[in-house]
This record gives structure tokens, sequence and C-alpha cells, in this order.
């Protein structure tokens, strides 16, 4: 009897997965579209001047309904991602945010005209939205991560065609300094729009590096020109910085393929001597520079004006005052601190930053073992350095429950060695 060869398996990996049922591959690449497409979905409401956020609250409730429905089998059949130390510091990171918000700070919190009722549903529906829908979403049994990592188109279409809603709808609001419009309007501010920029330069730079398909190549390259055009117009230093880090983590994985290195070789070329002049002249590069003079300034409500080095003394003072539980999800002048680390030590004192720390371990293990096993999974690994960069400038506390967190958990759950932390 003939008996097939059996390959060894790369190190820390697991067997192949069992496929996906039709009901969850449908209902998974459903949950994925609308939500890389929400940002689109808000560009269409504007352009019928559907002014309320109700129906983008709908529109979330429905992703984690599928959320929901799909994760929930698979906890049942026990296909969910090992336990260990980083995963359990991640849950009970999703704890403590939850008691900060309820006990401490939700109870005091106001948005002037609207009132402090407004201001604690708004809160927890942003909670929701941004935190608790991706923790959901991204929870992947070993199935849906190998499906989603053969899958990028899920994220490439919907983000293309929303980065090409908003140029349309939104461009003189992202080329202003105007950060209210937006919120007024939908219900969502204006600076969250640049997650779609960011997610297009990542996929798009992903299929031109490593697709090794014509088909992703010249889409990616048609990726890349609208992201950059939108970086260009836009007023965000953090987009300048998160893109030139997801350049050089993209350089130092091509390493491995010698036409992959080619190409990134000559991709900086071209963007040395062509989009960074260009994007030298926006207002995002000005700011930039503002920051590294210690001089960019924010204004709340025309009455206060704050440099971040302002935002992260106030965070540092309230971290003080309760170094150990935090308790403070926002600063006294009702915004948070622009920079992760401080907003963590603000919100959840020593022991929020400790599980963070335990969480960085993780997905710093995940991210490794990605980067040893294909080259598709790469993509991860670029849009988990451009949200880490975000985190840095604009992270709040809450902001560390997100999908690249989630994903490079799950990684290291299923790839790294021996299911340890």
């Amino acid at each position: 009897m003939y008996q097939p060869q059996i390959q060894p398996l790369p190190f820390g990996a697991v067997p192949p997965p069992p496929p996906l049922s039709i009901f969850e591959r449908i209902a998974f690449s459903t949950a994925i579209f609308l939500f890389f497409f929400f940002f689109g979905f808000l560009g269409l409401q504007n352009a019928l001047g559907i002014h309320s956020s109700m129906y983008s609250a709908v529109y979330r409730l429905v992703i984690i309904i599928l959320s929901t429905a799909i994760l929930l089998p698979s906890i049942i059949k026990r296909q969910y991602p090992v336990l260990n130390m980083p995963f359990k510091a991640f849950l009970l990171y999703i704890v403590l945010m939850v008691v900060m918000l309820v006990i401490y700070q939700a109870p005091d919190f106001d948005t002037g005209a609207y009132g402090s009722a407004y201001g604690k549903i708004f809160y927890y529906y942003e909670f929701i939205s941004y935190s608790v829908l991706p923790a959901l979403l991204f929870c992947l049994s070993p199935g849906r991560f190998e499906f989603l990592s053969r899958n990028t188109w899920l994220i490439f279409f919907p983000t293309l065609i929303s980065l090409i809603i908003i140029l349309f709808f939104f461009g003189n609001i992202l080329s202003s300094d105007y950060f209210g419009l937006l919120s007024q309007n939908t219900g969502i501010n204006r600076s969250t729009t640049k997650e779609p920029i960011g997610f297009m330069f990542v996929i798009s730079l992903y299929w031109v590096v490593f697709s090794k398909n014509f088909t992703k190549f010249v889409l990616g390259l048609i990726g890349l020109i609208l992201s950059l055009y939108a970086i260009r117009i836009s007023t965000s230093q953090s987009l300048l910085l998160s893109v030139a880090a997801v350049c050089f983590v993209t350089f130092l994985l091509s390493f491995k393929d010698k036409v992959s290195l080619s190409i990134t070789v000559v991709l900086g070329a071209a963007g040395t001597l062509f989009a960074v002049p260009y994007i030298m002249l926006s207002r995002g590069f000005e700011r930039l520079r503002n920051i590294i003079y210690l001089s960019d300034i924010y204004t709340y409500g025309g009455n206060y004006d704050a440099s971040r080095i302002d935002l992260i003394r106030q965070g540092l003072a309230l971290f003080f005052k309760s170094p150990i539980f935090g308790g403070n999800i926002l600063t006294p002048m009702g915004g948070y601190c622009h920079f992760i680390i401080v907003d963590v030590l603000m919100a959840g004192g020593i022991i929020g930053f400790t599980l963070m720390l335990i969480i960085v371990y993780g997905c710093l293990k995940g991210a490794l073992a990605l980067a040893r096993l294909s080259t598709r999974y790469y993509w991860i690994i670029m849009i988990a350095t451009y949200i880490s960069i975000q985190l840095l400038f604009h992270g709040k506390a809450t902001a560390l429950i997100s999908m690249p967190v989630m994903l490079l958990l799950c990684a290291n759950s299923y790839f790294g060695s021996r299911n340890r932390a």
C-alpha cells in the first residue's frame, strides 16, 4: 500500500486547519467587508445628506452580530486561540478598561452642549465600536486566520472604495484643521478617517512587493498612488511617520526574496525622487516639524491651547495621583494624552501598564513567528507597524484593544513556539 510521505511542519507551525463551512465563509467575508467599508458608508451617508449617527451605529451593530454568530460556534468547537499569558493579559486589560469606563470616568464625562448623558452614551458607543468589535471579529479560529491571510482582497476592495469616497466627499475635511465637522455630521471624529488611508497604503504595498501576481501588482500601484495623494492633502503628521515605518519594515521583510527586495529598492528610489518632495510641501509635514520642536498645539473648545508635551504632563500628573489603579480616561481638558504609554498609565495605572507590556511581548512573538513562516502573513506585520505608530501619536488606552493586536496574539497562540508565551 502506498504511504504518502509526510513533510515536517515549519518550526512553531500547526497542522492545516479544517476548511470553513459555507455559512462561515459568507458570514466572515461579509463582516470583514463591512468592517473595512465603514468609512465609505459614512461618506455615502454624508453625500446623501443623512446627518445622523444612528445609521452608523446600526451598521456597527450588524458587524457585531455577525462576529458573535461566527465566534460562538468556534468556542463551542474549541477552535479558539490558546489562552497563554499574553492572551489572558489581553482579556484582563479589556475588563480593566470596562471597569475604568463604568466606575471612574463615565459618570463625569460631558460633551458640553450635548450634556453628560449624551457624553456617556457616545463614549460607550466609541468603546464598543473601536475596541469590542475588533476583539470579537478578529478573535480568529485557525481556519479563519488562514482564510483571511489568503484573501487580502477582503481588505483591499472595501478599503479602496472607502478611500475613493472619502477623497471625493471628505477631501476638504482631510485638508483642513477643522476636526469637528465630520463628528457633527456623522458622530465620528475626522481623525478616524485616516484608517482607510493607512490600510490602503499597507495592503497596496504588500501586494506590489510580495504578491507575485500581476493583477494585484497593478491594483497595488493604483492603491499606493491614491493613498499617497490622501496623505499629501491630509494634515496628519502621524500618517507620515506611520508610512515611513511601514516602508522600513517592508524593506527588512523583503530581504528573504530577491524579487521582493528589488521591487522595494525601486519603489524606495522612486519615492525618494517623486513622493517625498511632494509630501514635504504638505501641512502634515509642517506639523511633524512642529512636533520635533515640541510646538505642536491643540485647541480645545477655543478656550485651551496645549502642546503635546502639556497633554503628557497632565496625564502623568493624573497617574501620580493614583499610580496603582489609574482611573482617569480623560485629562482635565476633556482629551487624552496623544501618547498611549502615558494614557495607559493614566487610565490603568501600574496594573494596566504591566498588562500592556505582556500584551506587547505576545504581539512581538506573534510577529516574529509570522515573519518566519510565509510571506502571506507579512501584511499583518505591516498593519501592526502602522497602527503602532498611530498609537504612539494618538493612542487612547482603549485603542490597545484593536485589530492588529488581536491578529498578532492569535499568531502567537497558533504559531509561537510550543504555544507558550
